[in-house]
C-alpha cells in the first residue's frame, strides 16, 4: 500500500493536474473533441497501477522528494511509540535467543540493529494492513453507493417508459418520465430516453437524439462505467473527483461538437436554444450514474453555448501545443525511474554470481553509465587529522552536493532493502553472511582492505589439525610463541581460497589473493588460517544512499559504503566511517 502511493497515487494526481492545466491554457482553442480526448489520459494513468515505460522526466523524482509514504510512516510511529517500544523487545529476544540457541555471541549493537529493523517492519506490516483495509472498506462502499443508484435509475426507466418509433436511430427509443433530462442509458443494451417534451416537438427531438446518439458514437456510456471504476479505487483522492466532474462537462461539450457536425450550421442557433430549454441542474448522485443526461448548471450551460458560438477549430499552432504537452504528460506521469540499458543481466543486488554466492538478494539495483569509472583516489572525502588514520565520510546531504555532476538520485526503501539483504549479519537461513565480513575493516580503496579484520569471522566448518598447527608455528613464531597445541585457547580454523574468492571476487570484482596481506598461509596446504571462537560480524543497516553517475554511497549510522559500476555490476569500492552532523 505504501508503495502505490508512489507508483500510483502520486504520479496520478500529477496527471490529472497537468490535464487541467492544459484544458484551461488552451480553452476556446482547440476542437472539443480534441479537449475530451486529453481524459484518455487520465483514465489509462487512473486504471493502471505501475509505470508504463521508464523516462529521465519521471514523476517517480517528484514522488521521492515528497517521500508521503515516508512521511505517513513518521506520522503513524511517532502515534504508536508504545507499539514500536513492544516490537524491539519482542525482536530483540528473539535475535538473542536465536544467537544463543546456536552457542554464537554477538555484538549487542549487532543484535540492537537487528531488532530495530524487525521491529520497523511490523510496524510497517501494519501500517499497510491498516491502509489496505480502509481501502478495501472505502471501495465496498462505493460499489454499494453507485450500485443502488443505478439499479434504483434502471427500475425506474423499466416501470415507467413505453417505445417511440423513430428508424433513423441507431438505438432503442423510450419515453419516459422518470428522467429529468434526454440520456443513454445501460452498458450491454444502452437505449436512448426522452423526456415527454422533449419527444413532442420535432426540432427539439432531432437535437436530442443527435446529442445522444453522438454520445453513444463516443462510447460515453463505457467511459461513464469507467469513470465508475476510477472513482470506486480512487475514492479518498479528491482530484480524482474533480477530473470526474470537469471530464463529464468535456463530455457534453464534445458532444455537442460532434452533434452540430451531423446537424448543420444552420441549426446552431436552435441547438443552444435546446440546450437551455431541456438541461438542468446536476445533483450530487450525478457523478455516480453511468446515464450519459445532459444535466449542468447554469455556468456550465453558458460555457457550451459561449463555446457552440467560437466554434474552436484545430489549428497548426494549437495541434502542435497540444501535442507537444501531451507528449509531455505522457513522458512524466506514465514513466517509471530510469534505468540505463545494462549489457549484461543486470546485477542481483550488488553482485551477478549468485549461483556462487551465498548471498541471494531478491531485487536489483539500476545500472548506470558503464563509460563511467571511479578510483579510490578521486572519492570527494576530506582528510579528518583526527581520525587517527581513518578517514571519515561526508554526510548525505553534502556528499550528494559533491556528486551533483554525476546526477545523484536518492536510493528508494526498495532499492535500501537489497543492500541490507545483501549485507545483513544473518541469511535467512539463520546462518553467518560472510558478505557481511566486508563491513568489519574501513578502507579507502578495496585493495588496502585488512585481510586478517576480513576473514577473522569469515564462516567455515573445517577445522586445522595438530600438524598444520606445527607448521603455522614454524611460519609464524612470534605469534605462537608462547602457545603449545594443548594451551592454544582458541579454535584453528581453515580456509581453502576457492570458498573465500566466491564471496570476495563477485562483491569486490577483484581476487582473494589481491586482498590476503597479513593472514596466515600455509603453502604446503594450500590454505588461510584464522583463530577465534567468538561470533562478532559486522553489522549494516542502510539508513539511505544514493546512486550517481559511476557507483552508488549507502549509509547506515555508522559508516558507508561506496561502489563503483561496472558492466552492469556494482562492486564494493571502499567502507568508511561515518562523519556525525554538525
Amino acid at each position: 500500500m505504501m508503495a502505490m502511493m508512489n507508483s500510483w497515487i502520486i504520479p496520478s494526481c500529477l496527471m490529472i493536474a497537468a490535464v487541467l492545466a492544459v484544458r484551461f491554457a488552451l480553452r476556446g482553442k482547440i476542437s472539443l473533441r480534441l479537449q475530451y480526448a486529453l481524459w484518455l489520459l487520465v483514465l489509462v494513468r487512473l486504471l493502471v497501477p505501475g509505470p508504463l515505460f521508464t523516462s529521465p522526466f519521471s514523476t517517480d523524482a517528484v514522488a521521492q522528494e515528497l517521500d508521503i509514504p515516508g512521511t505517513v510512516q513518521q506520522v503513524y510511529f511517532s502515534a504508536n511509540e508504545d507499539r514500536y517500544e513492544r516490537a524491539y523487545d519482542e525482536a530483540y529476544r528473539q535475535v538473542a535467543a536465536r544467537y544463543e540457541a546456536v552457542n554464537q555471541h554477538i555484538d549487542p549493537m549487532v543484535i540492537e540493529k537487528t531488532a530495530q529493523t524487525m521491529a520497523q517492519t511490523t510496524l510497517n506490516l501494519d501500517l499497510s494492513r491498516i491502509l489496505l483495509h480502509i481501502w478495501f472498506a472505502g471501495m465496498v462502499v462505493m460499489v454499494s453507493v453507485i450500485a443502488a443508484c443505478n439499479v434504483h435509475l434502471a427500475l425506474q426507466l423499466r416501470r415507467r417508459r413505453w417505445e417511440m418509433e423513430v428508424p433513423e436511430s441507431l438505438l432503442p427509443v423510450y419515453i419516459s418520465e422518470a428522467v429529468p433530462t434526454p440520456c443513454i442509458f445501460d452498458f450491454f443494451r444502452p437505449a436512448v430516453y426522452l423526456t415527454p417534451d422533449a419527444a413532442k416537438d420535432p426540432r427539439v427531438r432531432s437535437h436530442v437524439l443527435a446529442h445522444e446518439l453522438t454520445h453513444y458514437r463516443h462510447f460515453d456510456h463505457v467511459w461513464s462505467v469507467l469513470r465508475s471504476v476510477c472513482l470506486i479505487l480512487h475514492w479518498y483522492n479528491p482530484l480524482v473527483w474533480v477530473a470526474a466532474k470537469v471530464s463529464r462537462a468535456d463530455a457534453e461539450l464534445a458532444c455537442d461538437e460532434g452533434a452540430l457536425a451531423r446537424l448543420g450550421e444552420d441549426q446552431r442557433g436552435d441547438y443552444g436554444r435546446t440546450l437551455i430549454d431541456l438541461t438542468c441542474s446536476a445533483p450530487i448522485s450525478e457523478l455516480l450514474l453511468t446515464a450519459t443526461t445532459m444535466t449542468g448548471s447554469a455556468g456550465s450551460i453558458r460555457e457550451r453555448i459561449k463555446l457552440l458560438m467560437q466554434r474552436p477549430r484545430n489549428t497548426v499552432l494549437t495541434l502542435t501545443a497540444a501535442i507537444l504537452m501531451v507528449t509531455l504528460i505522457v513522458g512524466c506521469s506514465f514513466a517509471g525511474a530510469p534505468e540505463t540499458p545494462q549489457p549484461a543481466t543486470g546485477p542481483d543486488a550488488l553482485i551477478d554470481d549468485t549461483e556462487n554466492s551465498s548471498v541471494a538478494p531478491e531485487a536489483t539495483v539500476p545500472g548506470v553509465d558503464n563509460d563511467m569509472s571511479y578510483r579510490g583516489q578521486e572519492l570527494p572525502i576530506p582528510e579528518d587529522p583526527s581520525a587517527t588514520g581513518l578517514t571519515y565520510v561526508l554526510p548525505m546531504e553534502q556528499a550528494m552536493e559533491e556528486y551533483a555532476d554525476r546526477n545523484p538520485r536518492e536510493l528508494t526503501s526498495e532499492e535500501l532493502e537489497i543492500f541490507r539483504n545483501a549485507f545483513s549479519t544473518l541469511d535467512e537461513n539463520g546462518n553467518a553472511n560472510p558478505a557481511a565480513c566486508f563491513l568489519l575493516p574501513c578502507y579507502e580503496e578495496i585493495h588496502e582492505m585488512d585481510g586478517s579484520a576480513f576473514l577473522a569471522y569469515f564462516p567455515t566448518d573445517q577445522e586445522g589439525t595438530e600438524e598444520e598447527f606445527e607448521l603455522l608455528k614454524a611460519k609464524y613464531p612470534d605469534f605462537f610463541a608462547e602457545w603449545t597445541w594443548e594451551t592454544m585457547p582458541i579454535p584453528i580454523h581453515r580456509y581453502d581460497p576457492e570458498v573465500i574468492d566466491e564471496v570476495v571476487s563477485p562483491f569486490t570484482g577483484i581476487h582473494w589473493s589481491e586482498l590476503d596481506t597479513g593472514v596466515h598461509y600455509l603453502e604446503e596446504t594450500g590454505c588461510y588460517y584464522n583463530y577465534t571462537s567468538d561470533f562478532g560480524l559486522g553489522g549494516f543497516y542502510a539508513r539511505g544512499g544514493f546512486v550517481y553517475d559511476g557507483g552508488a554511497v549507502v549509509f547506515s549510522d555508522f559508516s558507508a559504503l561506496f561502489f563503483i559500476e561496472t558492466a552492469g555490476r556494482y562492486t564494493i569500492q571502499a567502507h568508511l566511517p561515518v562523519m556525525p552532523e554538525e
